[in-house]
């Protein structure tokens, strides 16, 4: 370690010049001597007090304890101890410049610990860092923090790095439920303090980094054990309190949208289009290549998502905003930036498709309540919302009600996607929000102005690509074959409230839908024989109608169209309305409930996953950009 260290310029005053040595910092030649097995503060009351007036040299501390073993790191417990424990005992100095500057050693020096591996992350940890495993220690570590955000005379730097500590410690491990340190937090007192800063603190990073940790730590083991920052953040209902968690996720979400704007321009531009040609002929270097989805649009649905799903008051603030424009404000970016990544992104990775899911997931919680689905019907809540279209580029929709817009991405969702590697769980998702749309409609009868033409078109071409053996066995694709049938049911089943007539009185949507049936017949009937083929019994009453239609009208329809083959579509679709007497159809109670979402148990593993992909975005973008500075 001594020899790459003075390999390194960070730790001189004064470079060597001529005949005269290098001077270095007091700082590094203090802690050279810490991590060299000495103590230098031996015998020396006042050492603390002077070695806290000097400027910490973040670079240096953090690599020796990066260039130090594991194995040499335990070793040296005794010292780092001594420094963890004066650090602490230091944030109750009086003098406001040793109190920075410890607390500017303890983020670096546990943020390095934290980069460390360990076998039992907690106990390791708590037992390098204390004296006997001290957990008092440590608890008395996060009540001086509390103390510093709480008080009114502290610096907003100070208070920002208080929290740049506690964000250090609850992000240590990007699988949170690894992390047993985030069980000292599990406090009235801590929440309390994070909800604190979010209502006194609003529009700053200070607000936001305390969301980001109440978020984080309302979902440590919340499917194994009561969560007491998931049970207060469910019932948080003061107007003002919620205003403020929702100024944080607009900004985050605005923020983004800006974002993907600029990207999105950019790849529409003449030279991107110039460099895209190139980048076909020559590979271009991986760092070249931009990454679509902005790095906190993660973290802000998944904030909108948690107080959606678990708090009733927040929802029923947001729907409907009551011209409320900071609340219309949220709602409409909220629609955009799951449009945004759902449509836009073309990146087809982990990141993108679990950022999708959460998009997804976001608006399906929306819509499992009416208020919304009431508010998103309304004329008079209309909204103008961007919604990217992949063969026009972007289109500014006019203004319209926002299940309008809701059902448009969804649909080209579907269309964009239509790969050999197909998202199914997304897809199946994605059919779930028209699901409790549909059902919605159904119950108010009521209809909306769509072309559901390009919705059935994406399902049909959906069944052709999941027509084969390897497919039709894997239990996911045949959850969404049983989704896409139960769409079909709707429309047939319940039409004269969802399809009504449309441009043309003597034809409606109806008759429209049995035209595209028959048209993909061929799609349907290697679909059915597939499932057939692998035993798949439960699809078999799911797609029963479908079936009669392709059966009843298929060889009529054949006829006709041999009769008569110049016979335009309208006439082929009138031809098939003229048969519909004596035609029945079979049906089923469930087709028109709308199902219940339940996060626990279908969706643990995927949010497990995802809050390592925020929890990575977050260290890797932000507390690695807030880099420590004294003054």
């Amino acid at each position: 370690m001594d020899t790459v260290l003075t390999n390194n310029n960070d730790q001189y005053i004064r470079p060597g010049v001529a005949n005269r040595a290098p001077l270095r910092e007091k700082f590094v030649t203090i802690y050279e001597e810490f991590f060299q097995g000495l103590n230098p503060s031996a015998n020396n009351p006042s050492f603390w007090d002077e070695l806290f007036l000097l400027k910490v040299n973040a670079s240096f501390l953090e690599r020796c304890i990066m260039m130090t073993t594991e194995e040499h790191l335990s070793n040296l417990k005794t010292n780092i101890t001594i420094i963890f424990t004066n650090c602490c005992l230091a944030l109750k100095n009086t003098s406001q410049a040793r109190r920075l500057h410890a607390l500017e050693t303890l983020c670096i020096l546990l943020k390095s610990i934290f980069r460390k591996k360990f076998t039992n992350f907690g106990y390791d940890v708590l037992g390098l860092l204390t004296e006997n495993d001290n957990h008092t220690q440590f608890k008395d570590l996060l009540t001086a923090l509390q103390q510093i955000l709480r008080s009114k005379d502290e610096k907003d730097e100070f208070q920002l790095l208080a929290l740049h500590l506690l964000a250090t410690i609850v992000t240590a491990m990007d699988n949170i439920n690894q992390n047993s340190l985030i069980q000292f937090f599990l406090t009235p007192e801590m929440f309390d303090c994070f909800l604190y800063t979010i209502q006194s603190k609003p529009g700053t990073h200070q607000a936001f980094s305390s969301l980001f940790s109440v978020i984080l730590i309302a979902n440590y083991h919340k499917y194994e054990a009561k969560n007491l920052f998931l049970s207060r953040l469910s019932t948080i209902s003061d107007p003002a309190t919620l205003d403020s968690i929702i100024s944080i996720i607009y900004g985050i979400l605005s923020v983004s949208e800006a974002e993907f704007h600029r990207v999105l321009q950019a790849k529409t531009s003449y030279y991107k289009k110039f460099f895209n040609l190139l980048g076909n002929i020559i590979a271009l270097p991986a760092e070249n290549q931009t990454d679509e989805i902005p790095v906190n649009s993660g973290a802000g649905l998944l904030f909108m998502y948690e107080l959606a799903y678990n708090n009733p008051t927040f929802i029923h603030l947001l729907f409907p905003p009551k011209n409320v424009q900071l609340r219309t404000a949220v709602v409409r970016s909220t629609i955009e930036i799951c449009g945004l990544i759902l449509t836009a992104a073309e990146n087809f990775d982990v990141r993108r498709m679990s950022t999708g899911k959460m998009a997804l997931l976001t608006i399906l919680t929306f819509c499992q309540h009416q208020n919304f689905l009431e508010f998103s019907h309304s004329q008079n809540e209309s909204m103008d919302i961007k919604i990217y279209l992949a063969k026009s580029g972007y289109a500014i929709a006019e203004k319209k009600p926002i299940v309008q817009t809701v059902l448009t991405i969804i649909t080209e969702f579907l269309k964009s996607n239509l790969k050999k590697k197909l998202p199914v769980e997304n897809f199946a998702r994605a059919l779930d929000i028209v699901h409790q749309i549909l059902c919605f409609q159904k119950t108010q009868n009521i209809s909306v102005k769509f072309p559901w033409e390009n919705l059935w078109e994406s399902l049909f071409t959906i069944l052709k690509l999941i027509s084969t053996d390897e497919m039709i066995q894997k239990p996911e694709v045949v959850i969404l074959a049983s989704k896409i049938s139960k769409t079909f049911n709707m429309f047939l089943m319940f039409n004269q409230v969802l399809l009504p007539p449309v441009f043309k009185p003597e034809l409606a949507e109806y008759d429209n839908l049995y035209y595209e049936i028959l048209r993909n017949q061929e799609i349907i009937h290697k679909f059915l024989a597939t499932f057939e083929r692998n035993f798949a019994e439960n699809l078999r009453s799911d797609f029963g109608n479908l079936s009669k239609i392709v059966t009843h009208f298929g060889k009529q329809v054949s006829t006709f169209i041999h009769e008569n083959p110049n016979a335009s579509p309208d006439e082929v679709k009138l031809f098939i309305k003229k048969n519909y007497e004596g035609f029945t159809l079979g049906y089923t109670d469930n087709w028109g409930l709308p199902e219940k979402y339940l996060e626990n148990p279908r969706e643990v593993s995927f949010f497990r996953q995802f809050l390592r992909i925020v929890v990575f975005d977050y260290k890797s973008n932000v507390l690695h950009c807030n880099t420590i500075t004294s003054t």
